[in-house]
């Protein structure tokens, strides 16, 4: 039971990032999962997938109903993705628990470091008009 409560305070902390930032699902996931309910890096990995992947979808609607995402950029980001997850899911099977641990503290590092740098955004005129009326 405890389990439970947990995963779904893990629910609840990853959807909120999610929702609020547009990123962060696995990356807060994974360590939730883990280090709050303690699963097994390998099936929080797995078990993170499906519930970040279901969340995302899910909360995508609002903005695509908005005319806010760019299908062209998400699907061309989407495709390799897709094609590289199977040589993730097979890295996972051979790496072991700490490994994938530390190569995941890596990769947020990365991505924090990258995230700090200033760039330049590319939003066109309609969805600049939607996102000022919104606010």
């Amino acid at each position: 039971m405890t389990d439970i409560i947990l995963a779904l305070i893990g629910g609840l902390i990853s959807g909120v990032a999610l929702g609020l930032t547009g990123g962060g699902g696995s990356i807060i996931a994974v360590p939730l999962l883990v280090y709050l309910v303690g699963e097994d890096i390998h099936l929080a990995i797995i078990t993170s997938l499906i519930a970040v992947g279901i969340t995302s979808l899910i909360a995508s609607f609002s903005y695509i109903k908005e005319f806010l995402v760019n299908f062209k950029i998400a699907f061309l980001m989407a495709t390799p993705g897709i094609i590289s997850i199977y040589l993730g899911s097979l890295a996972n099977k051979v790496l072991k628990g700490p490994d994938l641990l530390i190569s995941f503290a890596i990769l947020m590092i990365f991505i924090g470091f990258k995230m700090t740098k200033p760039k330049n955004q590319k939003i066109n005129k309609k969805q600049q008009e939607l996102i000022i009326k919104r606010y």
